[in-house]
């Protein structure tokens, strides 16, 4: 084995997780092999295990898995996935193993081609996958893989019955992927291309379990019974063929009438069902979905179709990538006056001009920040809390003029521009509509709203840079 100072080439040993790596600008391919490799390409290097490269530093462009079994490729795979190189290609020789996080199937020279085709559209992006938000980070995956499709797998143990590997690995939790794929698909940065299933939701919690059970319509009982039937002629009465049975014959049990012949005295109707509760008799049963999550009962009306497709990213979704606005992409709060933000800070620096020249011409800017996000959304769960977080983030739309902007700060916080506005006005309104939201019991918000007004609140000849980071600072030494 070489010394950690010695620098590798395509043909040294196969290298330990303690040895160093190439340190040129140039990338590689990793091949992760129990076996040593014959001679290899220069931009090829070969680890036996991928800890050696998860936990180095290496200008790479794409793995591929040889000589390995199911179970050992399915570990790397996923432990890669959950690296700083989640999103470069990772190929594998068995073309048995369709495990949806890898990129199919490939020989050394196709897996080069691939990757190094991956590598450009990822470069040409100039954006850095380790500082993107997790909805940004799946756009980017379904970027640089053009036409593929992310594929849904049936698991039983699913709240929601199918899940997309993809989306779980890069966002770490089930209930967490659940609001990033609603989020995606109602922004249309990703959209579905081929429908594979259709399941039904409860109402209540959006669990795909519903359990079905067949009742009695009148009393809702479970005790019914397929069971022959009678119709009495003479009184009209209707009802299971052993009410009729007696020592001395057939006789209706409400009038007493002898039953003799069928067709003449009675018949038998298309009743199938009887009671034993309340000896109700009925064609067809009633029809109760159970929720096996939280427990509601519903009717099968009531649950909501969902489908179920394989996606793909949008035209729009690539659009944001390339323009950099999935970068300042509004995930947990949204409004209809929202900008990316680098337009924001060029309308500021516009208006720092135009008020220069115009005294009388200015403009209010408010930071808005949830302190506490992470923590609201441990104590009443991701759903409860991102429910409340959009209700904030609608109630700050309906706050804003037409001619308000806002931009995001950080994950939970905005920036609001407001030309030709009092910003103290607008802060102590948005003070207002916090204290009437109806928050659950065991959480309290935590929130910072910051303001000032120009020209009042600033010295001639600032700039934009200026101008934000007199509210930012506050924020950070109030968490700092």
């Amino acid at each position: 084995m070489k010394s950690p100072e010695t620098k590798m080439t395509a043909s040294d040993e196969s290298v330990s997780s303690m040895t160093s790596f190439p340190t040129s600008k140039r990338f590689f391919l990793v091949l992760i092999s129990p076996d040593k490799p014959g001679q290899l390409p220069e931009n090829v290097i070969h680890v036996t295990d991928q800890t050696a490269v998860v936990e180095g530093n290496i200008n790479l462009f794409g793995f591929l898995l040889q000589g390995l079994s199911e179970a050992e490729q399915n570990k790397a795979v996923s432990h890669i996935r959950q690296s700083q190189y989640w999103v470069h290609p990772v190929y594998t020789d068995n073309t048995n193993n369709k495990n949806p996080l890898l990129d199919g199937h490939k020989t050394l020279v196709e897996a080069m081609s691939s990757a190094q085709q991956m590598q450009e559209l990822l470069i040409s992006l100039k954006l850095d996958p380790q500082a993107l938000q997790t909805d940004e980070k799946i756009m980017l995956y379904q970027y640089i893989r053009e036409q593929s499709e992310l594929r849904p797998v049936l698991d039983r143990n699913s709240k929601r019955l199918y899940r997309y590997p993809v989306i779980d690995v890069l966002s770490k939790t089930e209930e967490l992927a659940d609001i990033l794929l609603i989020d995606l698909l109602k922004r249309q940065t990703l959209i579905p291309r081929t429908l594979l299933d259709r399941t039904r939701e409860c109402p209540h919690c959006g669990s795909a379990h519903p359990h079905f059970i067949d009742v009695c319509p009148q009393c809702e009982s479970i005790e019914i019974h397929k069971t022959a039937a009678l119709h009495c002629f003479t009184c009209g009465h209707v009802g299971p063929e052993t009410d009729f049975q007696s020592p001395s014959g057939m006789l209706c049990p409400q009038c007493n009438t002898r039953l003799r012949h069928i067709g003449v005295d009675y018949d038998r109707p298309l009743t199938q069902y009887a009671c034993q509760s309340c000896h109700h008799i009925f064609i067809e049963p009633k029809i109760r979905a159970n929720c096996l999550d939280c427990g509601s009962e519903n009717l099968p009306e009531q649950l909501i179709p969902h489908d179920i497709s394989t996606l793909v990213l949008s035209v729009q979704g690539r659009m944001l990538l390339r323009s950099g606005a999935s970068n300042e992409s509004f995930t947990n709060v949204k409004t209809s006056n929202y900008v990316v933000g680098a337009y924001f800070r060029q309308t500021i620096a516009w208006s720092l001009s135009i008020q220069e020249r115009h005294p009388d011409i200015g403009f209010g800017l408010v930071l808005f920040n949830i302190q506490n996000a992470q923590e609201i959304i441990e104590q009443i769960g991701a759903l409860r809390a991102y429910a409340l977080f959009d209700e904030i983030s609608l109630r700050i739309s309906e706050l804003q003029r037409d001619s308000d902007l806002a931009t995001r700060f950080g994950e939970y916080g905005l920036w609001i521009f407001l030309p030709m506005s009092s910003a103290e006005g607008f802060a102590n309104r948005l003070k207002g509509i916090l204290s009437t939201l109806n928050i659950p019991q065991q959480s309290n918000i935590q929130a910072e709203i910051h303001s000032l007004q120009c020209p009042q609140d600033i010295i001639p000849k600032t700039t934009v840079n200026d101008v934000m980071a007199k509210l930012s600072k506050k924020v950070q030494k109030h968490v700092g």
